[in-house]
């Protein structure tokens, strides 16, 4: 929660599994959209939306997801495990993603994610060339 206050101070909205349309008028405002979602929904995404792009997060280790998922207090044993599983399973597919960012610690994250936002801003097709004037 932390992290998405601090990032939405840049103009970024955190989207949780919203409506694709609600993701394209977030984009259309000139928002950048972060979809906090499973591997095989951000391989959906990317289908529909081939400039999308995908970062996979992981904690540093699975004892150190345990001990996160643990703390929080809000999951049964039984779920926390198949969290583990499903991460154990998904961590192979980390290698489709453009980036990944190994999340030690939520400030760190954020950086992360704030210079992965910046990198992409600058390509070609990131860029409104109609704001460049190269009159004389």
């Amino acid at each position: 929660e932390l992290g998405v206050k601090y990032l939405r101070n840049e103009s970024l909205v955190v989207a949780f599994e919203n409506e694709r349309a609600e993701v394209e008028a977030m984009r259309a405002s000139g928002k950048h959209v972060i979809l906090e979602i499973e591997v095989q929904g951000a391989f959906q995404v990317r289908e529909r939306c081939p400039e999308a792009i995908l970062v996979f997060t992981i904690p540093p280790s699975i004892a150190e997801l345990r001990r996160r998922l643990e703390k929080r207090g809000t999951e049964t044993v039984e779920v926390v495990e198949k969290r583990i599983a499903r991460a154990q399973e998904e961590l192979p597919l980390a290698r489709h993603y453009a980036y990944i960012v190994l999340n030690h610690a939520l400030e760190d994250a954020v950086a992360a994610f704030r210079s992965i936002i910046r990198t992409e801003s600058m390509r070609p097709n990131q860029i409104d060339w109609n704001r460049i004037d190269w009159t004389l």
